[in-house]
C-alpha cells in the first residue's frame, strides 16, 4: 500500500539582483540584576521569558540541538548547579548470567540569568554587525514584493510558552521571536555559544549586564567581529563536521552564518500537489526555487571565508512515496 507522508523541507530562498552588499579566573559580581518573567525589549534587546529559559535548560525543542558547554559555562559563572556524571549500576545478577541495570542520567548545571542577558546582548550586537555588511532589509523587502505573495509568520499566542522548532505553520520560533533585525521574514538562525568567549571579552559583556546597559558600542562590535567564528561554532572550529541542517542535502558547516526565512504555507498550492509528489520531484522543485532566487551567491566573500547560508522554515512538501519507510 502506498503511504502519504509529509516531508518537512526548508529551501534556500534568494532573489535575483538583490543580495549582500557592503554598507559601508572570574570573580562573582554580586547579586545578578533581575530578568523579568516575560519576554521584554530593552532598547531592542530581547531576553527570553522565564518559561523559555526553563525550556532551554531542560533541553526541550525550543532551539536546534547544539554544542552548549554547560561545564564551561559554570566555570565562567554563566550556569549554576552540580555536575553529576551518568551512572550505570548493576542492581542484580541472575543465575543465567543476565543482569538488572539501573541507569541514572547525568545532571548538568542550568544557565542563569546572566547567560541569557549576555547571549541576547551578543545576538543584538552581532545582528547589527551583520546589518552593516549585508543589506538584509533590501532582501526582506524583495521577499515581501514577490508576486507569489509570501505571508510572514506572526508572534505566538500569549498563553503559549514557546513554539517547538519543528513546528511549521504561522508562528515565530525562538530565533525569530528574539531577532532584533526588525525584519518580516529573515532572522539569524545560529546558536550563540557565549561560554566560548575568552575571560577578558566576557568581562566586557558582564559590565554591560551589571549596569543593565543595552547600547551597542564600537567596543561590542569589535568583540563580535573578532569572536563570532568561535561563538557560532561552539568552539568546534571551521574544520568541524556539519552542524546545521535544513533538510538532507541542505546543510551548513558549524562556522557558517545561517539565516532563516519564514513564511506561511500556501494552502492552495500544497493542496494541488498533496500525495502526488515523489522525493525526486520535491528535490527538483527545491532546485527550481534555488535557481529562481539568489541570496547566497550574492553573499559570497562578504565575511571573508565564512560561509553565509540561507535556510527556509515553513514549507511542507506533501510527498507520496514508498521509498521512505
Amino acid at each position: 500500500m502506498r503511504r502519504i507522508i509529509t516531508l518537512v523541507v526548508c529551501v534556500v530562498l534568494t532573489i535575483p539582483f538583490v543580495g549582500c552588499a557592503s554598507n559601508t579566573s572570574e570573580e562573582q559580581m554580586g547579586k545578578d540584576p533581575p530578568v523579568k518573567s516575560n519576554t521584554i525589549l530593552r532598547e531592542g534587546l530581547s531576553i527570553p521569558s522565564v518559561d523559555e529559559q526553563a525550556a532551554f535548560n531542560l533541553g526541550e525543542d525550543i532551539y536546534y540541538p547544539g554544542g552548549y558547554d554547560r561545564v564551561l559555562a559554570k566555570e565562567k559563572l554563566l550556569a549554576e548547579g552540580e555536575v553529576v556524571p551518568a551512572k550505570h549500576e548493576i542492581l542484580a545478577t541472575h543465575p543465567d548470567g543476565s543482569v538488572t541495570l539501573h541507569d541514572t542520567s547525568a545532571t548538568m548545571p542550568d544557565f542563569n540569568e546572566k547567560f541569557f542577558y549576555i547571549q541576547a546582548l551578543y545576538r543584538k550586537a552581532f545582528e547589527e554587525y551583520l546589518s552593516k555588511k549585508i543589506d538584509l532589509s533590501k532582501m526582506d523587502n524583495a521577499i515581501a514584493k514577490d508576486p507569489i505573495g509570501y505571508i510572514p509568520y506572526v508572534k505566538k499566542p500569549e498563553d503559549q510558552k514557546y513554539i517547538p522548532i519543528w513546528q511549521t505553520g504561522k508562528y515565530q520560533n525562538f530565533y525569530q521571536e528574539h531577532s532584533t533585525l526588525g525584519l518580516s521574514y529573515i532572522y539569524l538562525r545560529n546558536n550563540i555559544y557565549i561560554e566560548q568567549l575568552s575571560s577578558n571579552d566576557l568581562k566586557v559583556f558582564e559590565e554591560y549586564y551589571k549596569n543593565n546597559d543595552t547600547e551597542i558600542t564600537n567596543e561590542l562590535l569589535e568583540i563580535v567581529g573578532r569572536t563570532y567564528p568561535d561563538v557560532l561554532s561552539g568552539g568546534m572550529g571551521k574544520d568541524s563536521k556539519i552542524q546545521y541542517q535544513n533538510f538532507p542535502g541542505k546543510e551548513a558547516p558549524s562556522n557558517a552564518v545561517v539565516f532563516e526565512i519564514a513564511f506561511q504555507d500556501n494552502d492552495e498550492f500544497w493542496a494541488k500537489y498533496a500525495g502526488k509528489m515523489s522525493v525526486d520531484d520535491a528535490k527538483k522543485l527545491v532546485d527550481t526555487w534555488n535557481n529562481k532566487f539568489g541570496f547566497e551567491n550574492e553573499c559570497k566573500g562578504v565575511l571573508g571565508d565564512t560561509p553565509i547560508v540561507f535556510f527556509i522554515n515553513g514549507i511542507n512538501l506533501p510527498i507520496n512515496t514508498e521509498e521512505m519507510g
